[in-house]
């Protein structure tokens, strides 16, 4: 179910167990001016967590997705996951007269989307005109969202990948999981071809020639080469043999090429 609800073509995707508890744990120290009732929300998840980047975002920006145990947890739990969102995203925007940019919540189609414009030099999108005039702290922002869809709920600073996540549920997007033999058990998927382009344009953006001409010759004679070569490679994916013994132990994985027997 995980990788069915993970959007399609991802440069590397991930499946890792999550130790709930241990999230909440974290959630109560890093929020402890927060009174938000994180147990409830901790015990109202499921299973493992899926973690993708993608050739069309950022380094810095990869999708998370997890799951509710049901739909009625969902329902139940989305109000206090909202209040966690706009409690846990943004920092203090120097220019803006809120000190924060609003968390925003619309409906649709798919769920819900909740966003928030954040600030950042690093950001993936700029200004679209002059919708936020001198508010923004940057040149940059990212615009952080939470996406709700059934017993989904998928989080990206890339709004992009997160609507995705809704196209998905509503089979307008493919999934991660298309072609994918033995979805249930698969841990891992790295394509080569989409992690060189993802790396090669995180490469150059941070070394602009006009700035670092040293550094960015060396990548262009040292590194591109090798980033072309990894992206003749094919796509790797590793999974489990059989479905998992209980407890916490080692597993053993099965490794294969895609495209070859």
């Amino acid at each position: 179910p995980l990788w069915q609800a993970l959007p399609g073509q991802p440069a590397a995707c991930f499946a890792l167990p999550a130790n709930w508890a241990e999230v909440k744990s974290l959630a109560e120290t890093g929020m402890a001016g927060e009174k938000l009732d994180f147990a409830a929300l901790a015990a109202g998840l499921d299973g493992p967590v899926g973690v993708c980047w993608y050739a069309k975002s950022k380094l810095a920006t990869p999708l998370f997705l997890a799951r509710f145990k049901d739909e009625a947890s969902a329902r139940k739990l989305t109000p206090l996951l909202s209040k966690v969102f706009e409690a846990a995203i943004g920092a203090h925007e120097y220019n803006h007269k809120n000190g924060k940019f609003p968390a925003q919540s619309k409906k649709t189609q798919g769920g819900t989307l909740l966003s928030r414009i954040v600030s950042s030099p690093y950001g993936n999108e700029k200004p679209k005109g002059d919708e936020l005039g001198d508010q923004l702290s940057a040149s940059r922002l990212f615009r952080v969202s939470l996406a709700l869809t059934g017993k989904i709920v998928a989080f990206s600073p890339d709004a992009k990948l997160a609507e995705d996540a809704l196209a998905v549920s509503l089979k307008r997007y493919p999934a991660a999981g298309d072609g994918l033999k033995d979805a249930p058990r698969t841990l891992l998927r790295v394509t080569p071809s989409r992690l060189a382009q993802l790396l090669q344009t995180e490469a150059m953006a941070a070394l602009p020639k006009d700035d670092e001409p040293v550094f960015n010759g060396a990548a262009q004679n040292l590194l591109l080469p090798r980033l072309a070569a990894l992206g003749r490679q094919p796509a790797v994916v590793a999974a489990l043999p059989a479905a998992p013994a209980s407890g916490l132990r080692w597993q053993p994985l099965s490794w294969s090429l895609e495209g070859k027997k």
